[in-house]
């Protein structure tokens, strides 16, 4: 029988990002967003080492951190600042109601929630918020973060950007994805680096990938298995421009990027 190995074998999601800013132009820009925003693989890696420096004092290690953030560039950024970390983002629903947000928190035992105040008003998510802090749940809010961001810290994670701040392994849990029963209750199913990385492969055996012709324009939220893994991770390992829009619901909107 004929053994088959991906080219990810053995890595972390990290890792392969890292792999992949090397391979590919890290001063060329691979991310945009609804916002106008644009990042490169460079400022990707310093952005996540300084939100994942910043996050330190409050998380720790293969901890569960619920993430409710939509398709923008700084989702991105803080999904790679876990994993930086070693920690396990469980991203959660925020089309689902208050109550089962709160049983999907419960189910993974997410202490801590990493959000953007400007999301929760634009969304009118505040009967989540509110929900989720009667639970007891904490959050961390990505405009205070930012706000508390000086030349120094710019300076150490420029310094330090491809190396994570905690090792992991590729069997480690690498994110937390929640699927609901026949009573609508969230069920968490734990992703390795390993199985993402090697969903990766898979899909990459198959399409070759042109870093110089092709784009991807994924409206697929993250809290998504498609949207997580072929409509966010995929593109940026194998080098391919990626716009993220954040609701797939504005198809009769017409927008242009220059990416």
């Amino acid at each position: 029988m004929t053994e088959f190995k991906s080219e990810f074998e053995g890595k972390t999601l990290f890792e392969a990002f890292v792999d992949s800013s090397r391979k590919y132009s890290s001063s060329t820009p691979i991310l945009k967003d609804a916002t106008g925003g644009s990042l490169t693989y460079k400022k990707l890696l310093i952005g996540a080492n300084v939100l994942a420096r910043k996050f330190r004092p409050h998380l720790k290690a293969q901890e569960a951190v619920g993430v409710l953030l939509p398709n923008a560039a700084g989702g991105v950024v803080t999904l790679l600042a876990l994993q930086s970390l070693g920690c396990i983002p469980a991203m959660l629903n925020y089309s689902a109601g208050p109550s089962t947000i709160v049983s999907a928190c419960e189910t993974a035992a997410v202490k801590r929630i990493i959000s953007s105040r400007a999301f929760i008003e634009k969304g009118d998510l505040h009967e989540h918020v509110k929900a989720m802090e009667a639970a007891g749940l904490k959050f961390i809010w990505l405009e205070e973060v930012r706000e508390s961001v000086n030349f120094f810290n710019k300076i150490i994670s420029a310094l330090t950007a491809k190396t994570p701040l905690t090792e992991t392994t590729s069997n480690d849990p690498a994110v937390i994805l929640f699927t609901s029963d026949s009573e609508g209750l969230p069920k968490g199913v734990v992703l390795s680096h390993t199985n993402i990385l090697a969903n990766i492969a898979q899909v990459g055996s198959r399409i070759k990938f042109s870093q110089t012709k092709d784009k991807v324009f994924s409206a697929l939220p993250v809290f998504h298995s498609l949207g997580l893994t072929g409509g966010m991770m995929l593109p940026l390992i194998y080098g391919v421009k990626l716009f993220l829009y954040p609701s797939p619901l504005h198809y009769k909107n017409h927008s242009k990027s220059s990416l």
